[in-house]
């Protein structure tokens, strides 16, 4: 008899902290926090916590792509 595999679905994750949202950017942690701190980057507040969305990541990089900057 032949077993079912259950697929286990990983959990999606939307929101990174400043060090994640960093080390995906390949950047330091300072300049994170500068780029967040001058509206470069959005985030927001999770209670005292300062989060990224992946998609304000990938905006970012498409902006700065789309002016020659990278």
């Amino acid at each position: 008899m032949r077993q079912r595999q259950m697929a286990i679905d990983a959990p999606v994750v939307l929101l990174l902290t400043i060090e994640q949202a960093a080390q995906a950017l390949n950047i330091g942690r300072s300049l994170m926090y500068e780029l967040v701190l001058k509206n470069k980057i959005p985030s927001i507040k999770v209670n005292r916590y300062r989060r990224i969305s992946i998609d304000a990541l990938n905006a970012y990089v498409k902006q700065q792509t789309q002016q020659g900057a990278y």
